[in-house]
Parts: C-alpha cells; structure tokens; sequence
C-alpha cells in the first residue's frame, strides 16, 4: 500500500514531465520545412540565410524563419484642388 501511495504520483508528476517537454507544437517535420523552403527558395536566399539555417530554425518551431518579406510599394495619393 505504501509502495502504491508513492508510486502513483512520482509516476504521473513523471509523466506529466515527458508531455511538458516534448517538440513544440508549432515545429515542422523535415519534411514539411524543406517544401517551405523551395515554395519560396528566391526570397531566403536574398535574405542571405541558408537552407541548411532555414530548416534548423523552422524545425525548432523557432519564430517564422521565413526571409524578409518586400515591403509593398506606396500608393500616391491624388491631389486635389487644382
């Protein structure tokens, strides 16, 4: 009984351990990250990072490790009172 009433805890605080450090919810599999890469392989590498850098960051569930995205251009206003 009191090999039980010991166990049982230690075993789900044990538990609750493996769950809580697992992968990130937001990583990718290889996979997955190497499909990103080449949908937009033109922009990463004008960034000037790396395939190999972009897959170890979008495999950690790092923040987006997309490149850079361009900045659109301004709309000219029209002017008036002419």
């Amino acid at each position: 009984m009191r090999v039980s009433a010991i166990c049982l805890p230690l075993s789900a605080a044990i538990g609750l351990a493996i769950i809580l450090t697992g992968a990130p919810a937001a990583a990718k599999t290889l996979a997955e990250c190497n499909h990103d890469y080449a949908a937009d392989k033109a922009a990463i590498k004008a960034s000037g990072q790396t395939k190999k850098d972009y897959v170890a960051a979008c495999r950690s569930g790092a923040s987006a490790p997309a490149a850079a995205a361009p900045s659109p251009e301004p709309t000219p206003t029209p002017r008036t009172g002419y």
